[in-house]
């Protein structure tokens, strides 16, 4: 699987470098960085692509729709346009508990929809498997699908879709 590597210096648009007087970052948080350009007047968050990267170089059947064969793996790879979103997912996924064993309870299609809901995008399962795998939770292939079960807190994911009061 070849992924085109991306390195975020500067803004998208005018290639002003990030640490320069006019772009500034907007927060400390390692995921969920935005910075703004005074330049462009454009706000852009920094992604985790290397990190995307590592999860595919790691999982070479793994695709944007989960673990291959199931699509034509050429063309769902996962790409840089899939940075954004995986950073996105990440950021959804702080906080979880990891537990010793898998929940079977739900797999990683039926996650990725938890997240769909919460921030209002598409996500593709093969991202959220990465994004997962990223952020340090064990996966277990079902055999026969291209879903995993990861070892994600049912509490957690309980809290994280009620309403709040």
């Amino acid at each position: 699987m070849s992924l085109v590597k991306v390195t975020i210096k500067g803004c998208w648009s005018c290639g002003q470098p990030w640490n320069g007087l006019r772009c500034k970052p907007l927060a400390s948080d390692p995921i969920d960085t935005a910075y703004y350009c005074e330049q462009c007047d454009v706000f852009t968050r920094k992604t985790h692509a290397p990190g995307l990267i590592t999860v595919a170089e790691r999982y070479p059947t793994l695709t944007r729709y989960g673990f291959y064969p199931y699509r034509d793996k050429d063309q769902a790879r996962l790409t840089e346009t899939d940075a954004d979103i995986f950073t996105r997912v990440c950021g959804w996924l702080r906080g979880m508990s990891a537990l010793k064993h898998p929940n079977r309870r739900v797999t990683s299609y039926g996650l990725k929809h938890l997240v769909e809901a919460a921030l209002g995008d598409y996500v593709a399962n093969g991202v959220f498997i990465a994004a997962a795998v990223h952020c340090g939770f064990a996966l277990e292939r079902i055999p026969g699908s291209p879903n995993v079960y990861f070892n994600i807190a049912q509490r957690d994911l309980v809290r994280r879709t009620l309403p709040c009061p």
